[in-house]
């Protein structure tokens, strides 16, 4: 499969995605096996593994496809934006706000939006530490000051058999190019930058190892592992965690840290490849495609019937 890189930008503001259809079940893919030619793909670039790898697997059943992947930057404004949006496929890390489109003279309405996956943020402490969790007012208080020195571990409920409850607390997070970091800088504090006392990773692995040896660690990943712990966000006074083991099931629609990746085509119905990799996509096969991926979770059964439910009309109307 044939991929090559592409480079522009691109600003996004992130929406709510409501859908209200019901089917009965989640259809199986029944692949038209003659299908032959080019499937061209726009990809936001934090989410190019997750896609290629989908994209190997509808390849699969379609080996005489072409599939090209073109990975595009994140950030700034999206000078590209009808070419991208327009011609091929494109897939974005989070919802395209209905008003950057209108301004790119894109009518929302005409476009076809649906869900491909979830994403999300864990905040994550060391197994030995007895907090549960944590508000979101603390964690913008914690990880966007200037000086955390007078924030101690204890005032944000932790505590552990070494641990000092007036002990400062230890700030763990990824790099400034993590698409965990921007979503987490963008649903807890917009408008500030990480505190300097944060510690940045390149990889979770890492970060994830030192959080669990430090009692008074505190850091925030797209994934746990088996020696730390996701923490409950605190939101509007009610926890909410994400369902049962956090790097495989589908997180809970409430949880705060969370992103919904989303598919965006203009010729959906005029393109019976695009059609058929939309159809993959919603399907068990397209589901189980996912399993190979570490940071990413399936949509719900409520939001992937409602999804091809949208696609059927976008093909029929």
């Amino acid at each position: 499969m044939k991929r090559r890189n592409f480079i522009m930008t691109f600003g996004y503001a992130t929406a709510g995605t409501t859908f209200s259809y019901a089917l009965a079940e989640i259809p199986s893919y029944e692949p038209n096996t003659k299908m032959a030619g080019n499937l061209d793909i726009f990809v936001d670039r934090n989410i190019s593994t997750e896609v290629s790898v989908i994209a190997d697997s509808f390849n699969k059943h379609h080996p005489d496809i072409n599939v090209t992947i073109e990975a595009s930057m994140v950030g700034g404004t999206l000078s590209d934006g009808p070419r991208t949006l327009r011609n091929p496929l494109y897939l974005a890390s989070e919802k395209i706000d209905d008003g950057l489109l209108v301004n790119l003279g894109i009518d929302p309405e005409k476009m076809l939006e649906i869900p491909v996956f979830t994403w999300a943020v864990f905040i994550i402490a060391s197994n030995k530490n007895i907090i549960k969790s944590v508000d979101m007012k603390s964690l913008s208080k914690v990880f966007f000051a200037e000086d955390v020195l007078q924030i101690t571990w204890g005032s944000l409920g932790g505590a552990s058999g070494t641990l000092r409850h007036d002990e400062p607390v230890s700030l763990h997070g990824m790099s400034d190019m993590s698409r965990f970091t921007r979503l987490f800088q963008k649903k807890v504090a917009t408008k500030s930058n990480l505190s300097p006392r944060v510690i940045k990773y390149r990889g979770a692995n890492d970060l994830l190892q030192v959080v669990a040896s430090t009692d008074n660690a505190i850091g925030f990943c797209g994934r746990a592992s088996v020696d730390t712990k996701a923490l409950g966000i605190i939101n509007d006074g009610v926890v909410v965690e994400a369902i049962g083991d956090t790097n495989k099931n589908c997180l809970s629609e409430s949880y705060p840290l969370s992103a919904i990746s989303m598919l965006y085509s203009m010729d959906i119905k005029s393109n019976e490849i695009q059609k058929e990799f939309c159809k993959f996509l919603l399907s068990k096969q397209g589901l189980k495609s996912l399993d190979a991926l570490e940071f990413v979770h399936p949509i719900s059964d409520d939001m992937l019937f409602a999804a091809n439910r949208v696609l059927h009309k976008h093909i029929n109307k």
